[in-house]
């Protein structure tokens, strides 16, 4: 029992510990950044003058100094330093922020008084995250091509459609293709680091204009082309509802716009089938 309990506590660690990290380093990232402002106002103060002699002390009163007395850092855990040979240039330190295994276990904040330009001191970001990263996307449209080639030869080339329907199936099949890579790199887009996979979010409105138009382009001479025709309509008026949503003067009018113009689109495909139905040409 006790060996169980060893091993869940020791599970439980890495999390927590992690979780704690991060914790020192917003209170140390705020504190240094709200000093970083106080060491410019001083600055513009003093008619643009320094003084290397200044301190942390010289920047804060006695009660704001007692402020930066935090759940992690006390007051004496912060300093400020005048490099010798970079003028104008000051650095601000927090103290025993980081365990200093994998970064600089003090956090230092580097401010040109000159410019008001600030840095912190993180580590470089390391190469093999971001070679797997771009190894995943290279893979993910390897894969997706192959198997967007193999649909359109199983389906489209196998049924010989005429040249522009076969144009038509291309734009189709290309429209999901991206509408999937997008919708997959979609989130990734939104994350601090942004990975490389976020890039190809804009894939998404380009997918869905592919796809809306390749379906709507396709001759509706069969059961199966009319379906693709009416789906991509529906899909159009569920569109314009999210168009429509951002536009408040036209919340009103939104339901009938959306329905209309997906009944209108649908109606065309139809009378277009009936007229091949008809006539027996493939339009």
């Amino acid at each position: 029992m006790n060996r169980l309990a060893l091993i869940l506590a020791i599970f439980l660690a890495a999390p927590l510990a992690a979780t704690s990290e991060e914790a020192r380093s917003s209170e140390a990232r705020a504190c240094l950044g709200a000093l970083k402002d106080r060491l410019l106002v001083k600055y513009r103060e003093s008619g643009g003058r320094f003084d290397t002699r200044w301190t942390v002390g010289d920047l804060l009163s006695a009660d704001e100094m007692r402020e930066l007395d935090g759940s992690y850092f006390r007051r004496d855990d912060y300093s400020l330093q005048w490099p010798k040979d970079r003028e104008s240039v000051a650095v601000l330190s927090c103290h025993g922020v980081f365990s200093g295994r994998d970064r600089p276990a003090t956090m230092e904040l580097e401010v040109d008084l000159r410019t008001g330009e600030a840095r912190f001191n993180d580590p470089p970001e390391p190469l093999w995250p971001k070679i797997a990263d771009w190894g995943a996307l290279v893979l993910l449209l390897i894969l997706t091509l192959a198997a967007l080639r193999t649909i359109y030869r199983r389906i489209v080339v196998h049924t010989k459609p005429s040249t522009a329907a076969r144009w038509s199936y291309g734009a189709l099949l290309a429209g999901i293709w991206l509408l999937l890579i997008g919708g997959f790199a979609w989130p990734f887009s939104h994350t601090p680091d942004h990975l490389a996979v976020g890039y190809l979010a804009p894939a998404m409105p380009l997918g869905f204009l592919l796809y809306f138009g390749g379906a709507q382009a396709l001759p509706p001479i069969n059961g199966f082309r009319l379906l693709l025709n009416w789906r991509s309509s529906a899909q159009i008026g569920a569109a314009l509802w999210d168009l429509f949503e951002m536009n408040k003067s036209m919340e009103e009018h939104r339901p009938f716009l959306c329905v209309a113009a997906a009944l209108l689109l649908g109606s065309f495909g139809v009378l277009r089938y009936l007229r091949a139905q008809r006539t027996g040409v493939q339009l």
